[in-house]
C-alpha cells in the first residue's frame, strides 16, 4: 500500500457518532493500518473543551507511535490547521485517507477546505465515518463528496486487496 497520511476528525467523546462501536472498529483498522504502513495520524480535535479529547480506544493505539500528531481545531472546516501541520512536518507529497465524524458537517467542510487549499488526492473511508443523524446521511454525503472530486473507500475494497495478495 502506497504511504498516506490518515486524518481523524473529531472523534471525541460528546459526538454521539464518535462512540458507535462500529465506526471506532473501523478507526481503529485505519489507524493499524497507517501504522504497519509507517504513515502520519492526525487526530482533529474540536477545541471547545466540553467535547473532550480524542477517544481513549484511538489514542491508546498510537501512545508510543512516533507519527501521531493532535490539532486543534477552531470551527467546521479544519483543513488550514491539518495542512500546516502536514507541511511542517514535511509530508506534503502524501495522498491523505479521512475519515471520522460527523461526516455531513466537520468532516465535509474540512475535506473541501483541503481539497481547495490543499489541493490533495483525498480518499475518505465510509466506514470510519459517522454522521449524528446516521448512517444514511454518511452515504448521501459521501456521494457528494464523489462529486467533488474524493474518492470513497469501503471495507470491501480492503477485503479485495488482501484477496488478490493471497
Amino acid at each position: 500500500m502506497e504511504k498516506f497520511v490518515l486524518v481523524i476528525i473529531d472523534m471525541q467523546p460528546l459526538f454521539e457518532s464518535a462512540l458507535n462501536l462500529d465506526t471506532i472498529k473501523a478507526c481503529r483498522r485505519e489507524i493499524c493500518i497507517a501504522i504497519k504502513n509507517q504513515c502520519p495520524i492526525i487526530f482533529v480535535e474540536c477545541s471547545n473543551s466540553v467535547y473532550g479529547k480524542t477517544i481513549y480506544p484511538l489514542k491508546n493505539l498510537v501512545e508510543d507511535y512516533n507519527q501521531a500528531y493532535f490539532v486543534d481545531k477552531w470551527q467546521n472546516d479544519g483543513s488550514h490547521e491539518i495542512a500546516e501541520l502536514i507541511r511542517s512536518i514535511r509530508k506534503n507529497s502524501l495522498k491523505l485517507r479521512v475519515c471520522g465524524v460527523n461526516v455531513d458537517v466537520c468532516l465535509f467542510d474540512t475535506v473541501i477546505g483541503l481539497r481547495e487549499d490543499f489541493g490533495k488526492e483525498i480518499e475518505i473511508v465510509a466506514d470510519a465515518t459517522n454522521a449524528s443523524s446516521g448512517k444514511n446521511e454518511v452515504m448521501k454525503t459521501c456521494r457528494t463528496l464523489r462529486q467533488y472530486g474524493m474518492r470513497i473507500v469501503r471495507k470491501k475494497y480492503y477485503e479485495r486487496i488482501h484477496n488478490e495478495r493471497n
